[in-house]
């Protein structure tokens, strides 16, 4: 009761301006949302759920000392975006911005400001949620264990379907359900219940088939057993006993599968090579190296797509930092690279466990796909991971309470 009662002061409205708009984007079946945007509100569709996030900022505290140079840099950042965009080919700048710009949004939010332990008690519920929910469809439609109308037909691994979800295409997917399962283990939830949502998750990840979102996990899993291998002496019998059991499962047959398919068929990456070469050279052709050819004019959000917006290029180059030079040129690439390091310098040994977590996001999903740095239920995700690194409190997967002696 007194948790429900949280969500009526200050931090509990800005949790729900958060997390509402995100659960809806993770969870909502996709044909009811594409009602939605097209039969119910049209393109209005697109701020019911965002108006709340630009709320978020007025109801998270901000954090007392801001590095002037970061500040700086984000400001030319989204200074310099914002006037290429309005010169660019666009036939409607306002709308790319509005539309495609929400890395401006989360960064400002995860950069000032920080979560209270309160607020990320009630973020916990809604983390829960996502996790289960997207894993299940995972696990239950992938696996055939119950029925579902894919629209086409997925490629079967290991006796696993690689599906789509109503959090999107596999690999996105997979990235909202990696990032939730390790967000769990820092919340203080009762163990039991904990460890079961993190599993669940953990498995939905695998099923989904999709290498970077996978080795994400495993990266912060390696990272996690030598950070506490001296102080939690049984970590690593669970971590062996735990890995047997789920591949004696099955659970990492799929994964090892497709892997084996890409390399006897020559394709590791999975044409991404193709689609970051395509992508350049379109840049190359517009002679737009420094500044860009503006934001929404090579890759259009799930938000635009719905709309049914068109872009002159419409390329998908399935890395983030990619798409980042090719719409916003080396000047807002190299931007964004300053903030983040000068983020991660400062608060590295506030919140160390945090910082990996974060750094290994930055090398592996983002590095691998394209939606991470423009869809609002991937930024703002990632948003929330910032506030709680901002946080004065000092984030542990085994609190020092926990521990052994």
């Amino acid at each position: 009761m007194s948790m429900i009662k949280g969500y009526f002061t200050k931090g509990g409205i800005g949790v729900l301006c958060l997390m509402i708009p995100l659960l809806s984007k993770w969870c909502l079946p996709s044909g009811l949302e594409e009602r939605l945007y097209v039969d119910v509100l049209g393109i209005f569709y697109l701020y019911v759920p965002n108006i709340l996030l630009l709320f978020t900022p007025l109801l998270f505290p901000r954090i007392k000392r801001r590095n002037q140079f970061q500040v700086v840099f984000y400001v030319i950042w989204v200074l310099a975006a914002i006037i290429v965009v309005l010169f660019s080919k666009s036939t409607s700048p306002t709308y790319n911005i509005f539309s495609n710009f929400f890395l401006a949004g989360a960064l400002y939010l995860g950069l000032f400001h920080k979560c209270t332990e309160k607020q990320v008690a009630l973020i916990a519920p809604f983390i829960a949620l996502g996790a289960v929910v997207i894993a299940l469809q995972f696990i239950l439609f992938g696996t055939a264990l119950v029925a579902y109308d894919f629209g086409v037909e997925g490629q079967d691994f290991g006796g696993v379907i690689r599906i789509a979800s109503t959090a999107g295409a596999a690999t996105g997917a997979g990235a909202i359900l990696a990032v939730c399962a390790l967000l769990m283990i820092y919340m203080k939830w009762p163990p039991i219940i904990k460890w079961c949502v993190v599993l669940i998750a953990v498995i939905g990840v695998f099923f989904t088939i999709s290498r970077s979102p996978i080795a994400l996990l495993i990266l912060m899993a390696v990272y996690l057993l030598f950070h506490y291998r001296k102080t939690q002496k049984r970590i690593w019998f669970y971590a062996i006993v735990g890995v047997f059991v789920l591949y004696s499962a099955g659970v990492f047959n799929p994964i090892l599968e497709r892997q084996q398919q890409k390399e006897e068929s020559g394709n590791f990456w999975s044409r991404r090579d193709d689609l970051v070469n395509e992508t350049l050279s379109y840049v190359e052709r517009e002679n737009a190296e420094l500044f860009g050819l503006g934001v929404g004019n090579v890759y259009s959000s799930t938000e635009t797509i719905y709309a049914l917006k068109k872009v002159p290029f419409a390329g998908a180059p399935h890395n983030s930092y990619i798409l980042l030079l090719a719409e916003q040129g080396f000047f807002g690439l190299f931007c964004v690279v300053i903030i983040m390091m000068i983020f991660l310098l400062r608060n590295h040994k506030r919140n160390p466990e945090l910082i990996a977590f974060l750094l290994f996001i930055l090398v592996t999903v983002i590095f691998s796909e394209t939606a991470t740095t423009t869809n609002s239920e991937y930024v703002y995700l990632f948003a929330l991971l910032m506030m709680m690194i901002n946080s004065e409190h000092k984030y542990e997967a085994f609190p020092i309470t926990n521990r052994e002696t």
